[in-house]
């Protein structure tokens, strides 16, 4: 089975700063958007830590240890931004939306948090995932 993707991210309307951070590897099977949740401090901070850790994810054929292995690195992740948030004069708010795509063959594992969405798009109708 061939997986085909388009991965684009846009600063909109609202914000001069794109807080969009964007991973995409089909040999390994993963793709992954974040997203600054907006309003809050070092959001493009966020979704680019979210990327980045994720990215260094050493992904197997076993898609079970490859969903715990995204998994346990956005667990970790979360944690570093927490504590990244304490160095912000009386603490602040910095997170992101993340959705994760993990594919093996015929078969697909969504991970997401936060209202980031992912859309499926066969035989000319798309689909809302998340």
């Amino acid at each position: 089975m061939q997986w085909l993707s388009v991965a684009d991210t846009n600063v909109g309307n609202f914000r001069s700063l794109n807080q969009d951070a964007i991973f995409v590897s089909p040999t390994a099977g993963l793709w992954l958007i974040a997203d600054g949740m907006g309003g809050h401090d070092a959001g493009d901070y966020a979704s680019e830590a979210i990327a980045q850790s994720v990215s260094e994810v050493t992904m197997t054929d076993d898609l079970a240890d490859c969903v715990d292995a995204v998994e346990d690195r956005l667990l970790e992740v979360n944690l570093h931004l927490c504590e990244h948030a304490q160095t912000f004069p009386g603490g602040a708010a910095v997170g992101g939306t993340v959705v994760v795509v993990i594919a093996r063959g015929e078969v697909g594992v969504v991970m997401w948090a936060g209202d980031s969405r992912l859309y499926r798009l066969r035989k000319d109708s798309i689909e809302s995932l998340t």
